[in-house]
């Protein structure tokens, strides 16, 4: 199926409120993207990588999903038996990109601080998680699993990408320094993310290993 015909089952669903739906064609757009580039480069490929987050040697789970409060402040749901996914996990020679995929048919305000919807900044109260910190915990949680394949556990070999796949109007009002440790890109950007990230580093990565460690610690 096209990219085109994706999107526009997307927006259909969008139109009807039917939301998951609208999400999960978003996740297929941006999935046939990525594929089309991984038929050229080839290594793997994962849709809706789930695995139990990481912990440290005294058995704490690392910090999870981080939530903005209205009064200011931040909590944070770390629970060693729960669960991250990845919507998009993509491992070339060279990098491996955990894809985060949002489907807001929004003006979109993004700061290191909140990301604003319409004008409006979304609190935790209403379950809302920022997609960057969202794809900042994917990251960071699954660094912590592979990083014994990893040359030297480098974590610059792991780089994080947010995808949002519906007609949005995107102001990103982050650092350069925050916009290249976590680029936030549409659709159409997302392939040039991918090549301008994919480049060659001190050592490419073990594909065999890597895919034996994904394999050991994947729950779906």
């Amino acid at each position: 199926m096209s990219v085109n015909t994706i999107l526009k089952q997307m927006r259909q669903a969008g139109r009807l409120q039917d939301i998951r739906a609208k999400g999960d064609l978003g996740e297929d757009a941006a999935l046939a993207v990525v594929h089309s580039y991984y038929n050229k480069k080839g290594c793997l490929l994962y849709k809706g990588f789930t695995y139990k987050y990481a912990s440290d040697k005294r058995s704490k789970s690392y910090i999870g999903n981080v939530f903005l409060q209205q009064d200011g402040s931040y909590t944070a749901i770390s629970e060693k038996s729960l669960s991250d996914e990845i919507d998009i996990l993509y491992i070339s020679n060279y990098r491996i990109f955990p894809i985060e995929i949002k489907s807001y048919h929004a003006k979109l305000d993004l700061t290191v601080k909140y990301l604003k919807k319409n004008g409006v900044i979304q609190y935790g109260v209403s379950g809302h998680k920022n997609p960057i910190w969202q794809s900042e915990k994917h990251a960071r949680h699954l660094y912590h699993r592979l990083y014994d394949v990893i040359p030297d556990g480098e974590p610059r070999y792991i780089q994080p990408i947010v995808c949002f796949t519906d007609r949005c109007e995107l102001h990103d009002e982050r650092s350069d320094e925050h916009k290249f440790y976590l680029p936030c890109v549409i659709l159409n950007t997302l392939k040039q993310c991918l090549c301008d990230f994919d480049v060659p580093q001190k050592y490419r990565l073990n594909i065999a290993e890597i895919e034996k460690k994904l394999e050991k610690i994947k729950k779906g």
